[in-house]
C-alpha cells in the first residue's frame, strides 16, 4: 500500500481506531447486531459503537469470545467454532535479487519438519514494478514463507521452533524452503539471491 495506514479508509469516511479490542459481547437484539462493546487494550473505559454493517475479521479463537448468548442462539452453527483447534504460525518475507516464480501458486514443502509453505509475490503483482515500488530497488521478488509446526526439531539446529531465536527461526525457514524447493527440479533458491533486512512500500 503506497499510502500511510488509514489514509484510504479515512478518505472514504471510515474511522480507524488503533489499540482497541472488542469486549464480550457483540450485542445481538431485535434480529440483528445492534452495537459492539469496545475497550482500550490497557483496560481503559468501555464504550459502545454502532454501525450500518459489521465485519468480524478476527482469528476464530478471538472472534468466538465476543459472541454472546443471544448471537449464538440466533445462529447455533457458531457453536461449532468452539471445537476448532488453533496453533501458531510465523511468517518471514524473503526478499530476492532475482525473480523466482517457483510455482504459480502456493508452495507446500510436505517433508519439512516445520510444515513450511510459501508463495512468490511478484508474479501476482504484474501491474506493478516490484523493484521500483518496494524497498531500495534491489529486490525483484519476495518469497513469503510460513512455518506451522512448532514442536519438531529443524534441520539446521536440531531445535523446535519454540526454542529458536528470531535469527535462528529465519535461517531455519530459509533452509527448509531450499531443501523443499531445490529438489523439485524447478527454480532454485540461492543464498546469494537473498537480501538482508526487510522491505516496505515506497
Amino acid at each position: 500500500m503506497d499510502r500511510p495506514l488509514g489514509e484510504a479508509p479515512v478518505s472514504l469516511g471510515v474511522e480507524v481506531v488503533l489499540g482497541t479490542q472488542v469486549r464480550e459481547e457483540v450485542v445481538y437484539e431485535g434480529g440483528r447486531v445492534s452495537r459492539i462493546r469496545l475497550s482500550a487494550r490497557d483496560g481503559g473505559r468501555e464504550r459502545t459503537t454502532t454501525a450500518d454493517h459489521y465485519v468480524s475479521a478476527l482469528p476464530v479463537e478471538h472472534a468466538r469470545a465476543t459472541w454472546g448468548r443471544a448471537l449464538r442462539a440466533a445462529d447455533p452453527r457458531l457453536g461449532r467454532c468452539d471445537a476448532l483447534r488453533t496453533d501458531w504460525m510465523t511468517g518471514v518475507p524473503f526478499c530476492l535479487r532475482t525473480p523466482t516464480p517457483v510455482v504459480h501458486g502456493h508452495i507446500n514443502c510436505l517433508d519439512s519438519p516445520w510444515a513450511v509453505a510459501g508463495i512468490g509475490q511478484a508474479q501476482f503483482w504484474d501491474v506493478r514494478d516490484f523493484a521500483r515500488d518496494y524497498g531500495d530497488g534491489q529486490a525483484h521478488d519476495c518469497l513469503s514463507a510460513i512455518g506451522s509446526e512448532w514442536d519438531k526439531p529443524g534441520i539446521l539446529y536440531g531445535k523446535t521452533a519454540r526454542a529458536c531465536t528470531k535469527e535462528e527461526t529465519v535461517a531455519e525457514l530459509w533452509a527448509q524452503l531450499k531443501d523443499g524447493v531445490n529438489d523439485s527440479g524447478r527454480a532454485r533458491l540461492r543464498d546469494e539471491d537473498r537480501l538482508g533486512g526487510s522491505w516496505t512500500p515506497r
